[in-house]
């Protein structure tokens, strides 16, 4: 399943990705995102994990964060690897003018129905 989000943001290019490519700044925009606890790597660079703890409800859901590749100005991507369900996640920027920036998130969910449950959905 894959899904995309685009929006407008009135502000440069980099701007945008600087702080949209900052790990400490997941909570503001992460909806349900309780805790974020560097595991390895650099963060914010290629390699890096991290354990993502997201609160929906009644529902903890626990995932492990991979950054997969870092060119900014322009893009990064990460994957999220949970029990039963992989999200790859690609995040591009791309300049309008000198002060609005179209920011896209494009997801892709594959999940593993073979794990017995899915807690996810709970």
């Amino acid at each position: 399943m894959k899904y995309t989000f685009e929006t407008e943001i009135n502000a440069p290019g980099e701007k945008v990705a600087e702080l949209a490519g900052n790990p400490d700044n997941r909570k503001k925009w992460m909806e349900g995102l309780e805790s974020d606890e560097h595991v390895s790597g650099t963060s914010g660079m290629p390699g890096a994990k991290s354990r993502l703890v997201f609160k929906t409800g009644k529902v903890t859901i626990t995932m492990i964060g991979t950054v997969t590749a870092r060119n900014l100005p322009d893009e990064f991507s990460e994957s999220f690897d949970a029990s039963n369900v992989l999200t790859n996640a690609t995040t591009k920027f791309v300049a309008l003018s000198p002060q609005k920036t179209k920011y896209i998130s494009e997801q892709e969910f594959q999940f593993n129905w073979t794990s017995g449950h899915l807690a996810f959905l709970a």
